[in-house]
């Protein structure tokens, strides 16, 4: 007799089943699910024997069998007297053959690195990406403890003599997970991957546009910001043509698509973004409308500047009256691989409540042309991307960054309106 059949004979009790050496095996794809199943063995050829068949099951399967446990389970039943509704099987259904790796695969939603990056909440997805490359420097492969499949560490040698240097391993093996040193080393694959991230479109301004050398090629960098506000570092490279009826140029509004995503690691940074974009041969560029009127200025606090509230790695914006431009100052720069040394020219000048400032190079001949044809009584100034220096005791002076700084002297900007507006004694 079956278990349907029993069921059906027994329509109104309660049926207890009993599973003798039965199989647990939990899903690899849902690990919470379990399956029971019966034992099959296959005994070794040598083993077998009248005794042992060529294969038998060793699970059973008993419906309210006299045992004591199964009466104390009964007790541990709700008398609710309720008949289980039975469900005749279909003869001809066909039980699926879908493997769990099949089923994972089909039924698990999928996710761009994108999408991945702006889930907030947990879920089990397969993401999808492009590999672009593969980082031969990192290795293929690592050693692995055996027994627990975690990294082993190679750790100095300690017991070898220093005449069998050249004889010895100077190094051993050491299992953190097992503490064991020297354990049976398995190797497992690992290839550290280059992806594609797709992004969307987006649209930012140029604010800031300058040229400068990355590793042994020229590039153009870009300082843009968007319409909520956020600013990032960009850079073109000079080997990559744009089309001809494209021109970028500052101020302008541009939509650009396709473009790849770096972290940043240079000393000094224009703006806090972790990442900076990096255009390639597939990033396109369409001027578009401008979105609004921002100047993406945020001049800081002098105050704040003195005691150290802002980071010398980060560029600052600073809003100020001139008190003080000194002389251009001429400094020689040794070559050694150059018979000519080139000269850097350097100018001295001192900002209301913040103190000495210094500008080298193009902006320092900008400034000096136009303090000395300036014949305004307050002349107020906006330093663009400007680098704090610190010395002993704090703050020591402020000083431009090759090619991306600027100093602007336009009376239009909110910043010096504003800055001016706070002088009441002189009349503009």
């Amino acid at each position: 007799m079956d278990v349907m059949e029993a069921i059906q004979m027994r329509r109104e009790h309660a049926i207890i089943c009993v599973i003798r050496f039965g199989k647990i095996k939990m899903s690899a794809a849902y690990p919470m699910q379990y399956n029971v199943s019966s034992v099959e063995l296959n005994p070794p050829m040598a083993e077998m024997s009248a005794a042992y068949p060529m294969q038998y099951n060793v699970s059973s399967v008993e419906l309210n069998p006299p045992m004591a446990e199964v009466d104390s389970f009964l007790a541990l039943l709700p008398k609710d007297e309720l008949a289980l509704a039975i469900v005749d099987p279909k003869p001809l259904s066909i039980v699926s053959a879908v493997s769990e790796k099949d089923d994972f695969l089909k039924n698990t939603p999928r996710k761009t690195l994108s999408q991945l990056s702006e889930t907030r909440q947990i879920a089990k997805c397969i993401v999808m990406c492009t590999v672009a490359a593969i980082d031969s420097d990192m290795g293929w492969y690592y050693l692995s403890c055996k027994v627990c499949a975690k990294k082993v560490l190679h750790v100095p040698n300690d017991t070898i003599d220093d005449e069998d240097d050249e004889n010895s391993i100077m190094f051993s093996y050491y299992c953190p997970k097992c503490k064991v040193s020297n354990p049976k080393l398995l190797p497992r694959y690992k290839l550290h991957l280059i992806v594609v991230i797709p992004f969307p479109a987006i649209r930012v301004k140029i604010i800031k546009k300058w040229s400068t050398k990355i590793g042994r090629d020229h590039h153009s960098v870009m300082l843009l910001g968007d319409a909520n506000g956020v600013t990032i570092q960009g850079s073109l490279n000079y080997a990559l043509s744009l089309p001809r009826e494209i021109e970028l140029k500052e101020d302008d509004w541009v939509e650009i698509l396709n473009f790849d995503i770096r972290y940043v690691f240079e000393l000094h940074r224009t703006t806090k973004h972790k990442y900076t974009i990096k255009f390639n041969e597939s990033s396109l560029f369409r001027k578009i409308q401008p979105v609004n009127g921002s100047n993406f200025l945020c001049c800081a606090n002098f105050r704040g500047i003195k005691r150290g509230l802002y980071h010398p790695m980060y560029c600052i914006d600073l809003c100020g009256a001139l008190v003080r431009a000194g002389d251009l100052i001429a400094t020689k720069l040794a070559q050694p691989a150059n018979i000519y040394n080139s000269i850097l020219y350097s100018l001295e000048f001192s900002l209301i409540n913040l103190g000495f400032c210094v500008a080298y190079g193009a902006l320092a001949h900008r400034l000096n042309a136009f303090w000395r044809a300036n014949t305004a009584d307050v002349v107020v100034t906006v330093l663009r991307l400007w680098r704090i220096e610190w010395g002993e005791g704090g703050f020591n002076y402020a000083t431009n960054m090759e090619g991306g700084s600027d100093i602007l002297f336009d009376s239009n900007i909110p910043e010096i309106q504003f800055f001016k507006s706070q002088i009441p004694s002189i009349d503009f």
